[in-house]
């Protein structure tokens, strides 16, 4: 890479976002004027045209303006040699902002230029980057360099030389992210003084034992690397080592206790005691932050092992992931199996102030106290709390009580099988309670904001025994409430009905019971999404109030719901529709009086397909202008009137197929219709109507066409684009391709019979053909090879002067 990429690729790391508080790239050339480039800083650190033109009432705003502060500044492809010029250009920048913090950073193609502006020789170098080929050797470093003053190496691309590497053994921080390394080599544990490793985004599956020698470490990164599952044995000898960087599950050997220094834990999965450390070893871990993850919770023997990780001293901790093996699911419907997952989840109480909670594969027939209550240390509420998730809870009988949480902006409750309602105790905690601490604290919680008052995004995911989710005793619920997703809760018949003016996305997926849109019987106005899916029961939407308010809807989708007899009848006056996607709904029968207005000015999706029993389609769609992509598809029933889509001028793409009457008027649309980019038509019902088709075709279009299910003769035409899919029986394509002498692209799909191209000749009159694609059509893949060029059925010669062909 070249000098200035080099330099971009710098100027826009997060990193120098971070180090300097001002930054300004400067194209320099052969214009090395001082005041130009001072003027151009001040635009750009400022990001204002301050049209002064003396310099020194420039240097005077520059100093005004970064007071202080540090700067990077990049004055690309320099050429100027004139040292007077450097020395009065350097003198007035030193006056600006913070100069010991601040950095100048040339680039230049000129070696006068390097030799005659007192910047810094190659030997003096202490920070080095090196960026080359991706996946080539870096050659040697150049000899000028002097290692032993080296302390950081960032390599941003390109294979690294180790023996280069090693020499530089007083580096401090070295970083070798995203160069596709594959091994670490064992000499990494001479470099004794490094104390920084990166080693992100590469295919490291197996870190080198000489890595515990760097005891000075104190930053790990190991980002990315998907295949590394454990840490090298001795790794408790990095006494040092104060964050550790990782995504994946990490599995590591006993002595993690001995690293107290430790602020950023590693996702961490336990096993049994030969294989590794115990949860009990986090006791003395006082200074963990952030992030804490654990996996294979199922191998901690009791609750005072449990006890003794300490999560409630650990006030640093924010974020709490607890894992217990889901490969225990298949025996949980064996009652005699014994778990001990109330106990230690009970023992893994967190401090008051985290803000993320996860827990996962939980066995428990009952959840603790302090997750049951969200109290921890008998009167204090997790009111730092923003996001729950409580996934694949199955022996579960019934959810603990979230609604008092004040701060709780997501909620997602996935695989709770044993509950089979919600009520009240979703929402608060009752008097009842044997704890009266508790139940204060939530009285004070509600009467401030009410219940869930904080909540925005709320997901139940496969409760497949909920029947019913009862509203709240109190009305002040949900009230923030953005987004709501019920996905496979076949069973569930009754829903709450929620009154959340803020509520923009609606998604039901496989839910059961008729009324299920009951929901949002009211006061949605704000609604731009609303997602049905796989609801086999119901049959209509609620009448009157619930469409009239739907003014905001922008996108609507009705998928597999197989007892829907009619659409919303107000459909045709949601203005701010964008999207509407109808499929599946095999006893749809019609739209709304089959003659609706149609005044969605704002829809630029029509999607309509596999709805056998369609018998038409109002004629109004074609008042529709701002669509830009139709499809009806599989609705062989759809008879006249015929829509007039003549007005659909901003109609890029058009795909009908089995649609019935509308193949009709495909037709006269495409010869109207004159910003089309795509184009599939299938599903004709004679050779008569594909003709008709094709000879409307205009010159001037340039556009794909899909013939599908059928093998007929086309006219000569100026098609530039043909793709043919799906003819189960075509075994070869027929002469009269060779007259579409427009053709520049030929795309054969899934045509599994398929043997033969047209002939040598007929090919040869394609002279306008580029590019020829060929997928899923195994017998002519194998005479297309040029392996078998001298095979006698070879269709290698008719292709071979094609410029571009791929065969998969």
């Amino acid at each position: 890479l070249g000098k200035t990429t080099l330099a971009r690729r710098l100027y826009y790391h997060k990193q120098v976002d971070t180090r300097f508080g001002k930054k300004a790239w400067i194209c320099v050339s052969e214009d090395f004027e001082i005041v130009n480039i001072l003027k151009k800083m001040l635009e750009l650190v400022t990001l204002h045209n301050h049209g002064l033109s003396d310099i020194e009432a420039i240097t005077n705003k520059l100093q005004e303006k970064l007071k202080g502060e540090s700067f990077l500044l990049i004055l690309d492809d320099v050429w100027e040699k004139n040292q007077w010029s450097w020395d009065s250009l350097i003198n007035r920048l030193q006056r600006i902002g913070d100069p010991s913090k601040s950095l100048i950073l040339i680039t230049t193609r000129s070696a006068e230029v390097k030799a005659d502006s007192q910047l810094k020789e190659v030997s003096d170098a202490r920070h080095f980057v090196i960026n080359f080929e991706k996946g080539k050797l870096i050659p040697e470093m150049p000899t000028e360099l002097d290692v032993r003053k080296l302390r950081t190496l960032n390599f941003l691309s390109g294979l690294p030389r180790w023996d280069s590497i090693i020499c530089a053994r007083y580096v401090r921080v070295l970083i070798m992210a995203d160069i596709r390394l594959r091994d670490i080599p064992i000499g990494i544990g001479q470099l004794i003084h490094l104390r920084y490793l990166d080693l992100s985004g590469n295919d490291i599956i197996k870190l080198p034992e000489s890595i515990c020698q760097l005891y000075q470490l104190q930053t790990l990164r190991i980002k990315g690397n998907s295949r590394l599952k454990e840490l090298p044995r001795e790794w408790y000898k990095l006494e040092n080592l104060i964050h550790i960087k990782t995504e994946t599950l990490l599995s590591v050997s006993r002595g993690l206790g001995l690293l107290t220094n430790l602020q950023t834990l590693p996702s961490l999965e336990l096993h049994d005691e030969v294989k590794g450390w115990k949860i009990d070893e986090l006791e003395n871990l006082n200074q963990i932050k952030g992030k804490v993850h654990i996996s294979g919770l199922e191998n901690v023997k009791n609750n005072e092992e449990a006890r003794k990780a300490s999560f409630g001293r650990k006030d640093g901790i924010l974020q709490l992931r607890l894992e217990w093996n889901l490969e225990r699911k298949g025996s949980s419907e064996n009652m005699m199996m014994v778990y001990n997952d109330e106990d230690v989840l009970g023992s893994l109480e967190p401090p008051p102030y985290i803000k993320s909670l996860v827990v996962k594969g939980f066995m428990g027939v009952g959840f603790p106290r302090w997750i049951k209550t969200m109290v921890v240390n008998h009167t204090i509420l997790l009111s730092s709390l923003i996001k729950v998730e409580l996934i694949y809870c199955e022996r579960c009988e019934q959810l603990p009580t979230l609604g008092q949480l004040p701060n709780l902006k997501i909620l997602i409750l996935k695989g709770f099988e044993k509950v089979k309602s919600i009520g009240n105790e979703f929402y608060y905690e009752s008097s009842s309670s044997n704890n009266t601490s508790n139940y204060n604290v939530g009285i004070i919680a509600r009467e401030e904001q009410g219940l869930f008052g904080a909540l925005k995004e709320l997901y139940f995911s496969n409760f497949k025994n909920l029947t019913t989710w009862m509203p709240c005793s109190e009305t002040n619920v949900f009230t923030s409430l953005v987004l709501l997703k019920i996905e496979n809760c076949p069973n569930l018949k009754r829903v709450p009905t929620l009154h959340s003016q803020y509520l923009k996305s609606l998604e039901l997926d496989n839910v059961g019971g008729t009324q299920t849109l009951d929901i949002i019987k009211y006061n949605h106005t704000n609604l731009e999404k609303l997602v049905i899916l796989d609801c086999e029961y119901i049959k209509s939407f609620p009448n009157g109030e619930m469409e009239m308010m739907m003014t905001s809807l922008k996108k609507l989708v009705i998928c597999g719901c197989p007892a829907l007899g009619g659409i919303p009848t107000s459909i045709g006056n949601y203005t701010s529709l964008e999207s509407l996607e109808i499929r599946d709904c095999e006893n749809l029968k019609s739209f709304p009086d089959g003659e609706m207005e149609m005044r969605m000015t704002s829809l630029k999706q029509l999607h309509i397909s596999e709805c056998p029993a369609l018998g038409g389609i109002p004629t109004s769609i074609g008042n529709c202008t701002s669509l830009e992509s139709l499809e009806i598809w599989d609705c062989p029933s759809i008879e006249g009137p015929v829509p007039d889509l003549s007005k659909l001028q901003r109609l890029e793409k058009l795909y009908l197929r089995n649609a019935g009457e509308l193949l009709r008027s495909a037709a006269c649309l495409v010869s109207q219709v004159h910003h089309l980019r795509e184009l599939t038509i299938g599903g004709f019902r004679d050779e008569e109507q594909i003709i008709s088709f094709v000879s409307h075709i205009k010159s001037s279009y340039s556009l794909p066409l899909s013939l599908r299910e059928h093998q007929h003769l086309l006219p000569s035409s100026t098609l530039q684009e043909l793709i043919i899919a799906h003819f189960d029986e075509l075994e070869a394509l027929p002469e009269w391709t060779g007259n579409l002498s427009s053709l520049q692209t030929l795309i054969l799909n899934n045509c599994k019979e398929l043997k033969y191209l047209p002939s040598k000749q007929a090919m040869l009159r394609l002279s306008q053909l580029r590019h020829l694609f060929i997928f899923q059509c195994p017998l002519l893949k194998e005479r297309c090879n040029e392996r078998n060029k001298n095979s006698p059925d070879s269709q290698w010669p008719n292709i071979e002067r094609i410029p571009d062909i791929v065969i998969e």
